[in-house]
């Protein structure tokens, strides 16, 4: 600019000179103090600074940006802890159906229990007191007389 030094600053309080007078050494340590603040500023939402490098309007704009940041960041914390309820309650009825399944087995088991030893005992008893009686091998059995005690037979048993 005409009438300002080098070392001079404009009103603002910013570097007067323009963008080519500007050494490279400059350039790329504000394109490094950059990309650092950025990504901090991704890893962790900082608290405003009206001073940084990273805000270019009003303090208004600065404002409304750090509260748009900290209601998405919410919103996020709110939907993750939505997720880990629903979550925890399809656990518990999954625990829930699991333990039903198993007291319907043990109660089928204790069933069986209780039907199996009446069951055997029964036949038993009657292969104790039934007794083969002696047969003479040499009368013979006609099978056409008992044909009719031969229940029919089905292809389905």
């Amino acid at each position: 600019m005409p009438g300002v030094d080098a070392g001079e600053t404009g009103p603002l309080g910013a570097d007067a000179r323009p963008l080519s007078a500007r050494t490279s050494d400059e350039g790329q340590s504000e394109t490094v103090a950059e990309a650092e603040a950025e990504s901090e500023a991704k890893a962790v939402l900082p608290p405003f600074d009206p001073f940084s490098p990273l805000s270019f309007g009003s303090k208004e704009e600065g404002r409304l940006k750090v509260r748009l940041a900290r209601l998405q960041f919410e919103a996020q914390e709110r939907a993750q802890a939505r997720q880990a309820e629903m979550d925890l309650r399809l656990e518990i009825r999954r625990l829930e159906i699991e333990a039903e399944k198993e007291v319907k087995l043990r109660q089928l088991e204790l069933d069986t229990l209780k039907l199996t030893p009446t069951a055997a005992a029964q036949p038993a008893r009657a292969d104790v007191s039934f007794v083969a009686p002696v047969v003479d091998p040499s009368t013979t059995f006609d099978v056409s007389k008992h044909i009719a005690l031969v229940p029919p037979f089905r292809e389905t048993e």
